[in-house]
């Protein structure tokens, strides 16, 4: 038996939005209810329910307490209930509002493991909120009574310490995994995707997932895109996702005589299927954590180019699974887009490359073993070197780690509405009473 067997364990997440943070959540807690015994429950802290139909099936129960002000005192008492009625072993937190509201609830429950998961830098409202007055003390604070950080990149775990966010001593990294079994090469999805998209054959199909907001920096692609396409006229640029600049993007392509080649397809669902209906896969951005969407790229066999951002440098292998290249400038990516259009072999081994080292050092399996082995080792020392670190120790005699703690054990104040117990995911959806 492990030493995770029977662990209860709580998510807390600043909303289930689709990004790469939610995305990752959502993969880990999934993984680690497979590979263990545990109870895995996850609670939102903000009003966003894209992802919420994905939880559902990932968790053992969802929670939502969306925040109602900046303050979000009502959030916080309900976290404070939630965690003191179900003994968590691990309380795990990831975006700003979910550290600065999880951390401080789960200390004050004593939860015994209290993992602030840090994945960029001010990833919620602009990439650079971390260097605002309040934010930098309040991470500060989390990394002070948080058990540890943990960065999805070495970049991210440096950048913490040299801003002064978190001491060295208190952060590790552990990167993101992805499932390589439905991100892989497959010629029947292929196939159908380049026709569903309206690919010819032969045509080169040059792609990039994300968000369209400047610091994606998708600007940059067209740019390099339509110095290209002057010399290959069999490309084509195909851009998944959506926001604030597809407006100004679609603009650039038409002032550049390439509009007719560039070709929106908006969120495109499975992303495995368009990943695979690419030649080449490109992520531009200007900063980054830890992107998914590279990861996914190389474990489906693309070559991929790559921005000198965050950690995109510790997933993509210089001349071996992509090339990198300076995110501000267009002349460098074309240059790389020209040498990779113009070679199939080329192509070929970079795939076959990038394929093997996702395999290898990116997959679900890897991130969720390390995690696991991370919490025994965490609950290990707070209980001292006898201990074995299953279950938590707080709780009460003949209660089942896989029980939910009874409603009369939850304040009056946190009970679900209609006074029955949440035993599933949908039951667990409905609101407490709290208002924030």
């Amino acid at each position: 038996m492990s030493a995770s067997d029977g662990l209860r364990i709580l998510f807390v997440v600043d909303g289930f939005g689709i990004g790469g943070a939610e995305a990752g959540a959502m993969r880990l807690a999934r993984a680690l209810r497979e590979m263990a015994p545990v109870r895995l429950d996850v609670c939102s802290t903000r009003r966003d329910d894209r992802l919420y139909a994905e939880f559902l099936r990932s968790a053992d129960r969802v929670y939502r307490f969306p925040r109602r002000n900046r303050l979000a005192l009502g959030t916080f008492a309900r976290l404070v209930a939630l965690m003191g009625a179900n003994r968590y072993d691990v309380v795990q937190t990831a975006l700003f509002y979910a550290d600065v509201l999880g951390v401080p609830a789960a200390r004050l429950c004593g939860v015994p493991c209290i993992i602030s998961w840090q994945t960029a830098l001010g990833a919620r409202t602009g990439y650079a909120q971390d260097d605002l007055l309040r934010h930098r003390v309040s991470l500060r604070m989390v990394s002070r009574i948080c058990t540890t950080m943990v960065a999805v990149s070495e970049d991210l775990r440096r950048s913490f310490v040299r801003r002064g966010l978190c001491p060295a001593d208190r952060i590790l990294t552990i990167h993101y995994g992805i499932d390589t079994d439905e991100f892989r090469p497959n010629d029947a999805v292929r196939a159908r995707a380049r026709g569903t998209l309206g690919l010819r054959d032969g045509q080169i199909a040059i792609g990039a997932m994300g968000h369209f907001n400047p610091v994606k920096n998708h600007r940059l692609l067209v740019e390099a895109f339509a110095a290209v396409r002057r010399s290959h006229r069999n490309c084509i640029l195909l851009l998944a996702g959506d926001g604030q600049e597809r407006a100004n993007l679609e603009r650039l392509a038409k002032e550049l005589g390439v509009a007719d080649s560039v070709k929106f397809v908006g969120y495109y669902r499975p992303s495995s299927e368009f990943l695979n209906a690419l030649d080449v896969y490109v992520h531009p951005s200007l900063q980054e954590g830890l992107p998914n969407a590279v990861i996914e790229a190389m474990a489906t066999g693309k070559p991929v180019l790559g921005s000198r951002a965050g950690g995109i440098p510790e997933i993509v292998e210089e001349g071996v699974t992509g090339f990198l290249f300076d995110p501000r400038s267009s002349e460098q990516l074309a240059e790389l887009l020209e040498r990779v259009c113009s070679s199939e072999s080329l192509r070929e081994n970079l795939s076959k490359a990038g394929r093997e080292r996702a395999l290898k050092h990116f997959s679900l399996h890897t991130e969720a073993r390390k995690f696991l082995e991370l919490y025994e080792g965490l609950l290990r020392e707070r209980r001292g070197p006898g201990s074995r670190a299953k279950g938590n120790g707080s709780r009460r005699a003949g209660e089942d780690a896989g029980e939910l703690a009874p409603t009369a054990a939850l304040p009056a104040e946190a009970r679900p509405r209609n006074g029955a117990e949440c035993r599933t995911s949908d039951a667990c959806a409905s609101r407490f009473a709290v208002s924030a």
